[in-house]
């Protein structure tokens, strides 16, 4: 009967580990440091890269990023990692690189218990700029700081305020770090945004959001302009992947821009811009 009941009670527990190490159930933390383990710079190019790897039992985790071995300014997140929610492996793009540059980075990773640990300090470099487009020759108008504003959005996340995380400002702040996500607007996501003047608009820039799951991503978007014109739809189909496509030069106060084709759930932009002639 003892060994049964041993066999019993060990069995227990290596269901439990086995699910704890799926993430489903947290291990308790003893104290003992976190293990970061597999850690590796993927899709690097030459403003962006996705730093994996995986703790040693569940956590929430980030990355510190910044120029030198001592000064790491910069924060990302790891884009799966949600309140109360916690996992072993971890992904975490960093975005808004300067090419050509040695980057240093070190994750932070906590547990259920509130014990924080950091990774040893890693490195790697962005590659060389690619040959500038031509919208990088003319005036992004569609920025919040240049006097663009937001006349009317589908929804934000969560209720957020435009100028709050996941708020609709995210996608004219010239940040591919900041995004704006819907509140499960799928293909009916669209947001109207008013130049500060009149511009010849030229071209127009898109990079959609994700999740890992393979929701939120907009594959094909198409501008709505005031007088009724429809331009479009422009596919964009790669959310790791920012466009810039040539438009027909219009004159424009304001404009909607809308999703046609989606993989549903909370859809939204890392970034929209639209390039005019410098005045």
């Amino acid at each position: 009967m003892m060994h049964a009941r041993f066999a019993f009670a060990l069995a227990l527990a290596l269901a439990l580990f086995a699910l704890a190490a799926c993430g489903d159930v947290p291990l308790e933390a003893d104290g003992s440091p976190i293990g970061f383990l597999n850690v590796r710079f993927e899709e690097v190019g030459p403003n962006r890269a996705v730093f994996r790897f995986d703790t040693s039992r569940p956590t929430q985790c980030e990355a510190h990023w910044g120029f030198a071995p001592d000064d790491r300014p910069n924060v990302a997140l790891d884009p799966d990692m949600v309140e109360d929610e916690y996992a072993i492996d971890h992904q975490i793009p960093l975005e808004d690189l300067p090419a050509g540059t040695t980057i240093y980075v070190r994750a932070i990773a906590e547990d259920p218990t509130g014990f924080r640990d950091e990774s040893d300090l890693y490195t790697f470099a962005t590659l060389p700029a690619d040959d500038p487009t031509p919208g990088e020759t003319m005036e992004n108008v569609a920025l919040i700081s240049a006097g663009a504003r937001v006349l009317s959005v589908s929804s934000n996340f969560g209720g957020a305020r435009n100028d709050q995380t996941w708020g609709i400002d995210n996608a004219f702040d010239g940040m591919m770090s900041t995004e704006w996500s819907s509140y499960f607007d799928g293909d009916d996501a669209a947001v109207t945004l008013a130049f500060a003047g009149a511009y010849e608009l030229r071209r127009f820039g898109f990079r959609s959001r994700k999740m890992t799951d393979g929701t939120s991503i907009v594959r094909s978007v198409r501008l709505v302009f005031a007088d009724g014109t429809v331009m479009g739809p422009f596919e964009t189909p790669d959310p790791d992947e920012y466009y810039e496509f040539d438009i027909a030069p219009t004159m424009a106060e304001q404009v909607t821009v809308e999703a046609v084709e989606t993989t549903g759930g909370n859809t939204g932009a890392k970034e929209i811009r639209f390039f005019a002639l410098p005045e």
